[in-house]
């Protein structure tokens, strides 16, 4: 069997970012280097006004790449759970007895939103072909490129199955408005068909991957752009900035 040999970046066509612009499109190692650097600094706890500005840093940098997708209602969704989650950790501290521990879930949701909304963004703007390529070309072991692009493809079908089972629901007429109003009824119909929806897709995602050829012994050919250019070396800078706010306020304490 002939050996397959890897197409170069530069013969490829103009990538298709899904979801948004081709203009908008990065290399996906520059979005796993934001991602390394980013999410830390969003989940250092420290109080310190650096550590402040380098979490204000890191999420004006989230946004910029959301808003470079022209996708808004992420934007937005992200924004209101950040606000409601800062005004609950404001309100809790009037708050007597126990009523104050809601600020720590506020603070929580502070520390983890930044995290969630990166990788959020890491998936809606990368095929798994792309990060596939981009790991095979950094000589990552095929023990953890198989797992990453199963796990990488297996949140966008829980969305999708989460929504099919949500209209599946309101075709039946079950819902808060419907004929079922108990919130545990209308759980337990939401989580038992998602469950048994999970193994199912993980299977399938599983095989779908030995079958397109992931772990074989030979070199894939590859179809996609992957490559660096301008875009990705403003990020690639823009990413260090947080981390530099950070360690600059830790060396002067």
């Amino acid at each position: 069997m002939p050996t397959l040999t890897e197409t170069p970046a530069t013969a490829a066509a103009e990538p298709v970012l899904v979801g948004g612009r081709a203009a908008a499109w990065l290399d996906p190692r520059t979005k796993i280097w934001a991602l390394l650097l980013v999410n830390p600094i969003a989940l250092n706890g420290a109080v310190t006004a650096s550590a402040g500005w380098a979490r204000l840093a890191a999420i004006v940098l989230i946004v910029g790449l959301w808003l470079s997708l022209r996708r808004w209602r992420p934007v937005v969704g992200f924004a209101l759970v950040f606000a409601a989650a800062w005004g609950l950790v404001n309100v809790s501290r009037t708050l007597p007895g126990q009523w104050a521990l809601l600020g720590g879930v506020g603070t929580v949701i502070l520390l983890i939103l930044p995290v969630a909304a990166m990788a959020a963004y890491c998936v809606a703007s990368t095929q798994v072909s792309e990060l596939v390529a981009a790991l095979e070309r950094m000589r990552v072991p095929q023990q953890i490129v198989i797992p990453l692009a199963v796990v990488f493809r297996f949140f966008p079908t829980i969305v999708e199955e989460y929504g099919s089972i949500g209209d599946a629901m309101r075709m039946r007429g079950i819902g808060l408005g419907g004929r079922t109003r108990n919130p545990i009824t209308l759980l337990e119909y939401r989580l038992v068909p998602l469950l048994m929806s999970l193994v199912r897709i993980g299977d399938e995602l599983s095989a779908a991957a030995l079958t397109r050829g992931l772990g074989g012994p030979n070199q894939r050919s590859v179809v996609c752009r992957i490559g660096f250019g301008s875009r990705d070396a403003v990020v690639l800078v823009l990413s260090l900035v947080p981390l530099a706010i950070w360690a600059g306020g830790v060396l002067t304490a």
